[in-house]
């Protein structure tokens, strides 16, 4: 029960993260800021955990390129395209990204939006955490399935705030999600 409320949790801040993301006018300078945020938790944990072995650190780097490629992708396709239909399509593909423009953009954009970045980052921390606290706490595959739900959200979030249609794409991908969490289930 506390993994499934957990999973919940951690899809709608996903859901919502993405949302914030598609609302800005500045999503480079948005995601920018959610690293930042991520960054300054990356710094206070390090004097509190080990550090990972050698072997591992190609997979890590590896790992970083690919989320940034991710972002990147994520932020041309809301550029063209509804949350609705975005999100879970990205979410179903996962690829990866984050480009950091100049220096000067983002330090002023932080400066006139820091609470939007902040929320972002908050958001994007506190889900993955919940996410990895609900898989200690049950079936890996069950929140991993659960976590989907933020597709549904998401898809309710362009309709309400973004005035979105909800036509058969985002029918069917919500019905997809909908049948994995149901198979994790059986």
């Amino acid at each position: 029960m506390v993994a499934t409320a957990l999973v919940l949790v951690a899809a709608l801040l996903h859901a919502t993260w993405n949302a914030l993301i598609k609302f800005s006018g500045e999503r480079l300078l948005v995601i920018a800021c959610m690293d930042s945020v991520a960054l300054l938790f990356v710094v206070l944990a390090v004097g509190f955990v080990s550090l990972p072995p050698l072997e591992l650190w190609p997979w890590l780097v590896a790992s970083a390129l690919f989320e940034l490629l991710y972002r990147y992708l994520l932020i041309q396709a809301y550029r063209v395209g509804d949350l609705g239909l975005v999100y879970p399509l990205m979410r179903g593909l996962s690829p990866l990204v984050v480009l950091v423009r100049k220096r000067a953009a983002f330090s002023l954009f932080w400066r006139t939006q820091w609470r939007l970045g902040l929320s972002v980052g908050l958001c994007v921390l506190l889900s993955y955490a919940l996410v990895l606290w609900a898989m200690q706490l049950g079936s890996i595959a069950e929140a991993a399935a659960l976590r989907e739900v933020s597709v549904i959200l998401v898809v309710l979030f362009g309709m309400r705030y973004l005035k979105e249609p909800f036509g058969r794409p985002r029918l069917i991908a919500c019905g997809l999600v909908l049948i994995g969490m149901l198979v994790m289930k059986l």
